[in-house]
C-alpha cells in the first residue's frame, strides 16, 4: 500500500481511497465464551454511527467467519483476496458501508 498527504492507492482491491473519505473499522473479536450476544454486532454499529455522524462510508476487512455479520450491517463485498503472511495464506474480504446502506 502507497501513502501519501494526498491519499492512497490499494493495488489489492484496484482503489484509490483519498484522506478523510472513510472511517476504517479495525480489528475485532470476541471471546468465543460471549459469542452470540450481540457484542460483536453493537461495537460494529458504534463504528458505522461514527461514519454515518461524518458522512462517509465504512471500510473493512473480514475474515470468512465474520463476512455474515458484516452483510447484516450493510457492508458489501468488493473483493476477496488471499494476504500471505509467514508463508500461510490467510483469505480475507474487503467490505464497503455507504452511508444510509440499509441491513439486508
Amino acid at each position: 500500500m502507497k501513502s501519501s498527504s494526498l491519499g492512497f492507492s490499494h493495488p489489492m482491491i484496484g482503489a484509490r481511497i483519498l484522506p478523510n473519505t472513510k472511517k476504517d473499522l479495525g480489528s475485532l473479536a470476541v471471546d468465543p465464551v460471549f459469542k452470540g450476544k450481540g457484542i460483536a454486532s453493537n461495537l460494529v454499529q458504534w463504528g458505522i454511527d461514527k461514519a454515518e455522524k461524518a458522512g462517509l462510508p465504512a471500510y473493512l476487512e473480514s475474515s470468512p467467519a465474520a463476512v455474515g455479520v458484516y452483510r447484516r450491517l450493510g457492508f458489501k463485498e468488493l473483493r476477496k483476496l488471499n494476504l500471505l503472511k509467514n508463508d500461510d495464506s490467510h483469505p480475507l474480504t474487503v467490505m464497503l458501508r455507504t452511508s444510509g446502506s440499509a441491513e439486508t
